[in-house]
């Protein structure tokens, strides 16, 4: 076998090899997305000396939370660990507050709704939870975005806590 013929052969390979590169790299596309992003929405619980609240790890997480969607909805249990009656309120701490004017939320007891309204207007604490000394009370939360809902949202990563104000009953 001659060089030359080494050398056509093997040029040929690398053509070849280019060829089959280029292919693989056009076939190696990310898919295309849904065009929009939604909102990054992780509920957390956070505890007082007074009560205990359960769980400690996040309520509930969603990635791609959409105005008119269906809810994202975690639960708690709260439980007085004193030896009085307590009046237990809670307030929302956001990592962030773009998404104050479109965030709503809604705590219950039961169907009692202890709270429902815009993450803005749960800055201060509002409503209230009643409970007697060591009696536990199971909550559920959800966290939607209405059809309609002010801009602010798109693309966001927050972090919402709630945070148990108490005092005496």
């Amino acid at each position: 076998m001659s060089v030359r013929r080494l050398l056509r052969q093997g040029g040929l390979g690398v053509l070849a090899g280019l060829a089959l590169a280029a292919a693989l790299l056009c076939g190696w596309r990310v898919q295309a997305g849904a065009g929009t992003l939604g909102l990054d929405l992780t509920l957390r619980s956070a505890s007082s000396g007074e009560l205990e609240v359960l769980p400690a790890a996040p309520l509930a997480h969603v990635s791609a939370l959409r105005p008119g969607g269906p809810p994202l909805t975690g639960t708690m249990s709260v439980r007085n660990q004193t030896g009085l009656p307590l009046r237990a309120a809670f307030r929302a701490a956001p990592s962030l507050h773009d998404t104050d004017a479109a965030l709503w939320l809604e705590l219950r007891a039961g169907r009692r709704v202890v709270v429902r309204d815009p993450l803005s207007r749960l800055r201060g604490s509002t409503g209230g939870l009643r409970l007697r000394s060591g009696e536990r009370r199971e909550l559920t939360v959800r966290a939607w975005l209405p059809a309609g809902a002010a801009s602010g949202w798109r693309g966001r990563i927050v972090d919402v806590s709630l945070v148990p104000e108490v005092k005496p009953a």
